[in-house]
């Protein structure tokens, strides 16, 4: 169990780092 609840962690950040890297670039840009 704890392992899914890493990987949902993961995939949680992970998407969320997509997100506030890609709206600081596309605000420069």
């Amino acid at each position: 169990g704890s392992d899914h609840g890493n990987i949902r962690a993961l995939i949680a950040n992970g998407l969320a780092g997509v997100k506030f890297t890609a709206q600081p670039l596309t605000r420069k840009s």
